[in-house]
């Protein structure tokens, strides 16, 4: 609606007050505090979901945290408001809500604390314990960005986290990702869809498989497969070739000798992690157009790993592979 100053007409004003479900306080009446506080229990319960776990002060030397419904971790979460409580005279405090669902606070001498925790807000007080400014911040908390809502100063923290309650877990159940956007006739498309396949539900014995799919030619098609036992990359192109696998190296100055390892790794009888063989492309010549590389393949060799051979381009481009000895010899091709 149109605006001048800031604000709409009169007019347009009583028509979005109306269609909100708002109703103005009449004039030249004597129920005039009644309606007043009809209006202000219409917008306040309106917004009310806002008005949780923010820090208000009941005097002038206490603070308190409205109560009320929150979601913590996919749990829906009730605060009580406890006491009323006086901070710390002549100082800044930190408040903060704790895994536990309880209000904890310290000066800011000591600071936030480095366990989860949820920021509410922080207070100045004078040294007469007259609370002189407080700083909402839980729009930094929850609005800045919703995947770090917990502020975690360890190791790891869990973003975002999804928890599949079901009663009765099978094998084979399904928990579903689903992407959406719109097709060229403004149909809901699923065009890509991540998947928690349960493969073994049973307690201390877990298992599951991550799916990715992705819309192929109108069907949403499996393209990605990981279990415990393999990685599975699925293609489903219907020419005569395909990148089953494309690796691209992005190195911005690459440089003669550069080499792209592959390798592939396994335990051995001591739990430890062994490269039992490698495939590596070594650049032997980065000019744009003259470009050229050999091919190398490393196997493990009684604890070592050794290289068994390599196809390579000479000094006048010709193809030559070494394996060993020599074992025949042309002018395109030497074995060795």
């Amino acid at each position: 609606m149109a605006q001048t100053g800031g604000y709409p007409v009169i007019a347009d004003i009583e028509d979005y007050l109306e269609a909100q479900g708002i109703e103005e306080v009449t004039e030249n009446n004597t129920n005039f505090r009644q309606e007043f506080l009809q209006l202000l229990f219409r917008i306040l319960s309106r917004t009310e979901f806002a008005a949780v776990l923010s820090v208000y002060c009941p005097t002038t030397t206490t603070y308190n945290v409205i109560g009320g419904k929150y979601v913590y971790k996919g749990v829906v979460t009730t605060y009580t408001p406890g006491a009323n409580v006086d901070p710390t005279n002549n100082d800044t405090t930190y408040i903060w809500l704790t895994p536990t669902n309880t209000i904890s606070a310290a000066v800011d001498g000591t600071g936030w604390p480095t366990t989860e925790h949820i920021k509410l807000a922080e207070i100045d007080v004078d040294s007469a314990g007259v609370i002189t400014d407080v700083r909402d911040m839980r729009g930094q908390t929850f609005l800045s960005c919703l995947a770090n809502y917990i502020i975690e100063s360890a190791a790891s923290v869990e973003a975002l986290p999804i928890h599949w309650d079901s009663s009765s877990p099978a094998v084979s159940d399904e928990c579903r990702l689903p992407v959406y956007g719109e097709n060229s006739t403004s149909v809901k498309t699923e065009y890509a869809r991540r998947t928690i396949k349960l493969t073994n539900v049973t307690n201390a014995t877990e298992a599951a498989e991550y799916l990715l799919s992705l819309m192929v030619a109108g069907t949403l098609t499996e393209l990605f497969r990981l279990t415990s036992a393999a990685l599975y990359l699925i293609n489903k192109g219907t020419g005569t070739s395909a990148n089953v696998l494309d690796i691209h190296w992005n190195k911005a100055t690459p440089v003669i000798n550069d080499e792209l390892r592959i390798p592939l790794q396994g335990q051995n009888d001591a739990a430890e992690k062994i490269e039992y063989a490698r495939l590596v492309a070594k650049l032997n010549r980065i000019a744009d157009g003259k470009e050229n590389c050999e091919v190398k393949l490393s196997s493990m060799v009684n604890g070592t790993l050794t290289d068994l051979g390599k196809i390579l381009t000479a000094s006048n481009y010709t193809p030559v592979f070494y394996a060993g000895e020599i074992v025949s010899y042309n002018s395109d091709i030497v074995l060795f």
